[in-house]
């Protein structure tokens, strides 16, 4: 409404003088009030969104959450009355200062988190904190529109959807508000109260992007900001402080404002140092190896190598922070040639695969990439969604006389150009061609970009003949269902059938053999039988070709797997992390033996840093939630279980361990609503908490029928699968002979029996003091681990 209009429908009782501000629900003004002779701020409703919401339960909803708030109601016109302040908003003073001085930025955070802390004790929260909403009187912090989310959710959130409003503010709404879940609770303001304390002492909120969607991609795709980059006066346990408050899931924030209040005085807790301390390291810290700065054609580089408390090499790898982000785009085939199509394919993963060479660079992996591609974005979403800095564009021509691709790279949001190259590429020799013209890329990258430095020496051999097949490998190994974990072996085959050197093509298939134990699909070969080809391929591929990661990363993954001991993993995680800083697959199974190692938040970190490179593949995000579940995160759980549900639905995997993690945090009729599949098992675990144990009881033996006849077992799954569940299910009620006895039927025929992460949850902790159990659990993991190594001595002829 314009503000002469408003003008002639208030004239009776307000003077309506001037705009004061705007925002995606409302348009506040500044008025005075005829009848008591006082300025107001009038808070006047978008006329589509009155009209959407009814007036007369907005008006019940608003006298619940706000009595200091007066709502007035006129046709297709919703407004408030609040007291005009004169000292202006917490906005009006950062577009003036843009940073606060510390004590001037804790004293308003404090105050806030005061008003919010008396608020939620009586059931109000408030959803929309932001400098708009933090008003000023005599110098003290007011908090404005308490209630107004609440009473245009409850007015009637289904029309709402329709006029495409989100109730918050997206650069300081937290994830779970974002994604539009109805079980926030006061997590959601605290989120938000320290996105705006960010703000105050870094000049602008921790996540900012073209657009509320891109800005909302960035919550859930992306780490925040280093607070101390932004601004190094600030102390480092306050940054471990907003780091807590803002941290992406609600289990890890502060559990009420009181407590971020206070924190923000006395620091972080002894009993939160360690975490945070960890946490920390993503950011940057002081530095322990090297910190180099250096000005390269107008532009400050900072490389920081970080390590953890303990000092381990191995952590400091694996926490060490990024100096540039980049992803490679699908290369573009323009010939009309479509022999060519796989070739640019070829070109795509050969850059990308350069680019992970690079000391300290995240590169997107390529399959997230295709993901966010056939979204069709504009460049500028493309880079917000993914989180990088820079985009690498490739296109082939060819005419006549060549065949030639240009390669152009751009900062990813304003789409400048950075530098552009045209490579050669032999039609005769294609795929040996696309290697190479890999490789100039990776070299020529460097050379842009003096402060990255090679993790190895840019020389390893290339591969033609099985490039092809190796290429549509990767690709149904990133699927992880049954028929693509089936098609990957077919296809690594062929291309070692091809080119028996190819190293990664070795590599590729022992990841597939491993993955099929892991998602307990049922295959041809014996269980310990293929842990000991995994293991035996993952060397031979090591063997082929020492200076490439993917042969350290197969081998770590199915060592970890088989209950290797970590001292005996960690030597391959250090190597596959040093040659390919940038690649998620170390970084994802590192996490495990860092954990292992007792070094909970720099696996975390590890974790969390696959994810942002690769955040379309299921796989991170599961890893990430199995761990979660054995350290009793539940909420960080079901929050990945189910983000990599969304990404592959037809998975099961995620639905056992979000049902698990459901089941361990109290919520067992949430967990028997799930379609659970094959896991009947872990429904007769949730039937069993809710009493329904006759139910239960009749599950189990079923499924221990089904078990005892192999010609009835699933023709997807393996047994191992059900034997792992009625396991669980028995020490879950606290039967640890019966518990024992088919955790051995598991490991009997497959080294991922039953998974270590299950085991090492509270799902066992009815039986794990059981001196029979635990000391049968002693003497299973060593002898699983030596089987697989027998195995592996006469997997490869």
């Amino acid at each position: 409404m314009d503000l002469e209009r408003l003008r002639g429908v208030l004239a009776d009782r307000y003077e309506v003088l001037d705009e004061l501000g705007r925002g995606g629900m409302a348009a506040v003004y500044l008025a005075r009030d005829l009848r008591h002779e006082r300025r107001v701020a009038l808070k006047v409703m978008r006329p589509e969104i009155a009209a959407s919401l009814g007036a007369e339960r907005f008006l019940k909803e608003i006298r619940i959450s706000a009595n200091l708030a007066h709502p007035n109601i006129l046709p297709l016109l919703l407004f408030f009355v609040m007291p005009y302040l004169e000292d202006g908003s917490l906005r009006a003073l950062l577009r003036r200062d843009r940073q606060l001085p510390l004590k001037d930025a804790l004293r308003i955070t404090s105050q806030v988190a005061d008003a919010l802390e008396y608020a939620h004790a009586r059931g109000i929260m408030h959803r929309d904190i932001k400098p708009e909403n933090i008003l000023f009187e005599a110098g003290h912090a007011i908090v404005a529109d308490f209630g107004i989310a609440r009473a245009i959710r409850a007015a009637d959130e289904a029309r709402l959807t329709e006029t495409g409003l989100a109730v918050g503010s997206p650069a300081y709404m937290s994830p779970e508000q974002a994604e539009g879940r109805g079980d926030v609770d006061v997590r959601t303001d605290i989120y938000s109260l320290g996105c705006v304390l960010y703000e105050m002492l870094a000049g602008e909120p921790p996540f900012m992007g073209t657009s509320p969607s891109m800005i909302i991609a960035r919550k859930m795709t992306g780490v925040v900001p280093p607070l101390r980059v932004a601004r190094d006066s600030v102390p480092e346990a306050l940054e471990r402080t907003v780091e807590k408050a803002v941290a992406r899931s609600p289990i890890d924030r502060f559990d009420s404002a009181r407590q971020f209040a206070d924190a923000l005085v006395a620091g972080p807790a002894p009993s939160e140092r360690r975490g945070t301390f960890a946490r920390g390291l993503r950011h940057s810290m002081a530095p322990v190896l090297v910190t180099l700065a250096l000005i390269v054609g107008g532009w400050w580089v900072f490389q920081t190598f970080v390590r953890d408390a303990a000092g381990d090499a191995l952590a400091a790898i694996a926490t060490a922070t990024f100096l540039d982000s980049v992803a490679v785009l699908p290369v573009e085939n323009r010939t009309g040639d479509a022999a060519l199509d796989n070739v640019g394919a070829a070109l795509s993963e050969g850059m990308a695969g350069e680019l992970k060479r690079l000391g300290r660079i995240k590169v997107t992996d390529p399959y997230s990439v295709r993901h966010f591609v056939e979204a069709d974005l504009s460049p500028g979403e493309l880079a917000d969604s993914l989180g990088v800095e820079k985009l690498v564009r490739g296109s082939l021509y060819r005419d006549s006389a060549r065949t030639w691709v240009n390669v152009v790279t751009t900062e990813g949001t304003t789409r400048t150009l950075l530098w552009q190259e045209t490579y050669e590429l032999d039609y005769a020799d294609a795929y040996g061609s696309a290697g190479d013209i890999a490789l100039a890329f990776g070299e020529d990258y460097a050379a842009n970009a003096p402060a990255l430095a090679y993790a190895i020496e840019l020389s390893h051999p290339a591969h033609t003949s099985g490039q092809e097949a190796y290429l549509l490998g990767k690709t149904w190994l990133g699927r992880r269902t049954s028929e693509g974990l089936a098609l990957a072996r077919d296809m690594f085959r062929q291309a070692i059938t091809l080119d028996p050197e190819y190293g990664e093509a070795f590599a590729g298939l022992s990841k597939a053999h491993a993955l099929t134990l892991a998602y307990r699909y049922r295959s041809d070969v014996d269980g310990y039988r293929a842990a000991g080809l995994a293991l035996g391929l993952a060397s031979r591929a090591i063997e082929l070709e020492p200076g490439d990661a993917s042969g350290y990363s197969a081998r770590g993954y199915i060592a970890t797997r088989s209950y290797a001991p970590p001292e005996e993993v960690a030597p391959d995680c250090e190597r596959a992390i040093e040659l390919a800083p940038g690649a998620p697959e170390g970084l994802s199974w590192c996490a495990r033996v860092l954990y292992q190692t007792g070094q909970v938040d720099a696996g975390f970190i590890a974790a969390e840093k696959a994810i942002e490179i690769d955040p379309k593949n299921a796989g991170r995000r599961l890893a990430l939630a199995y761990e979660a579940l054995a350290l009793g995160r539940y909420d960080r759980a079901i929050e990945e279980a189910r983000a990599a549900r969304a990404i592959q639905p037809e998975l099961m995997l995620p639905r056992a361990i979000e049902a698990r993690a459901l089941l361990l945090s109290g919520a067992p009729d949430d967990c028997i609503r799930m379609d659970l599949g094959p896991h009947e098992g872990i429904r007769a675990m949730c039937l069993h908490a809710l009493g329904q144990r006759d139910q239960a009881a009749a599950i189990v033996d079923s499924i221990a029928v089904d078990l005892s006849f192999p010609a009835l077992d699933d023709t997807l799954y393996s047994a191992v699968l059900r034997a792992e569940d009625l396991s669980t299910y028995y020490a879950w009620t606290g039967d640890a002979e019966l518990a024992l006895a088919w955790l051995e039927y598991a490991f009997e025929r497959s080294p991922s029996g039953v998974e270590a992460r299950v085991l090492e949850s509270a799902l066992f902790a009815r039986v794990a003091e059981d001196q029979v159990f635990r000391e049968a659990i002693d003497t299973m993991r060593a002898s699983v681990w030596a089987r697989v190594k027998r195995e592996s001595t006469t997997a490869l002829p």
